[in-house]
C-alpha cells in the first residue's frame, strides 16, 4: 500500500483551492504559504524536505483543522527520521511498514508477541507451545497465525516452521491515534499486571520528571526511536528466549499551552 507523503497533502490542498477556482495558481499557493515559487516547486517534487519548524508555520497559514494539522506534522516527523542525518540514521531495509489496515488487524499484543517469538533461539513452530509460552488458548493461537499468514507476515517452510517474512516492523507514526491508543494501552496493561509478578531484577520500570522546551520535542521523540533501534540491535538472535515489552512514556503532566 503506498504511503501517503506530506507533500500530497500540500498538493491536496492546492488541488482543493484549485477546485474553487480554477485561476488559483501555484504562484499564488506559494504566496499564501509565505514562500517562494521556486521553493514550493522543489517542495511538490520531493527534492526540499518540509521541517517541523516549516510544517507548523504552513498549517497556520493552511488554517487546518486539528486532525489534518496533526496528521500532517505526524508524517513531517515520521520523514525527518527516516532521512540520512548526519548520523546515517535509516530504517533497515528488511522493515515492513504497516499500513492502517494491517496495523488495525495485528494491533492486539498477541501478533507482535507472536512474531517477537518466531524471532527466538528457542522458537517452537507448534500451537500448543505458543499457548503455553504466551499464556493463550490454543484457539487464538491458531486465529493469530491465519491472520499473520493472510497479511504476509509470516510464512510457513518446508518443514512446517512458522518465520517472519520481515525482521523487523513499524507503523512510524502514520497511523490514527485511536488504533495506536488501542496498542499503547494494552502494552501498559500489561506492564502494570507483571509489576507484582516480575522479579525486580528481570524488569526494569524507573520515571523521570522534569521540564520542557516545546520547540524540542521532536528531537526527543528521534532520541527515543533511536535508543529503541539500539536495544533492538543488542538482542542478538541466537542468545535470546523470552520477548519483553520496551514501554517508554514520554507524556505532559501539566496542563499545556496555561
Amino acid at each position: 500500500m503506498p504511503r501517503i507523503t506530506s507533500y500530497q497533502i500540500l498538493l491536496a490542498e492546492y488541488e482543493s483551492r484549485q477546485g474553487k477556482n480554477k485561476r488559483f495558481s501555484r504562484r499564488a499557493f506559494a504566496a499564501l504559504l509565505g514562500i517562494s515559487s521556486g521553493r514550493l516547486h522543489e517542495i511538490m517534487n520531493g527534492r526540499h524536505p518540509i521541517t517541523v519548524k516549516m510544517a507548523k508555520k504552513l498549517i497556520a497559514k493552511l488554517n487546518l483543522e486539528e486532525s489534518k494539522a496533526g496528521y500532517f506534522l505526524r508524517l513531517v516527523e515520521s520523514e525527518a527520521y527516516l532521512r540520512v542525518d548526519g548520523r546515517k540514521r535509516v530504517r533497515p531495509k528488511s522493515t515492513r511498514l504497516l499500513s492502517e489496515e494491517e496495523f488495525s488487524i495485528v494491533s492486539d499484543w498477541e501478533y507482535f508477541a507472536l512474531m517477537a517469538l518466531a524471532e527466538t533461539a528457542t522458537f517452537r513452530s507448534e500451537i500448543p507451545w505458543l499457548a503455553r509460552k504466551l499464556s493463550i488458548s490454543e484457539s487464538r493461537v491458531t486465529e493469530v497465525v491465519e491472520h499473520l499468514l493472510k497479511q504476509g507476515l509470516l510464512n510457513v517452510s518446508e518443514k512446517g516452521e512458522f518465520k517472519n517474512t520481515y525482521t523487523s516492523m513499524t507503523t512510524l507514526i502514520d497511523i490514527p491515534s485511536q488504533v495506536v491508543r488501542k496498542a499503547n494501552i494494552e502494552c501498559i496493561r500489561q506492564a502494570i499486571q507483571n509489576l507484582d509478578k516480575i522479579d525486580v531484577m528481570k524488569r526494569d520500570v524507573s520515571s523521570l520528571t522534569l521540564p520542557v522546551d516545546m520547540e524540542k520535542i521532536p528531537e526527543v521523540k528521534a532520541l527515543i526511536r533511536e535508543f529503541k533501534s539500539k536495544v533492538s540491535a543488542l538482542m542478538t538472535k541466537e542468545q535470546t528466549t523470552e520477548v519483553y515489552n520496551l514501554n517508554i512514556q514520554f507524556i505532559p503532566v501539566s496542563e499545556l499551552g496555561i
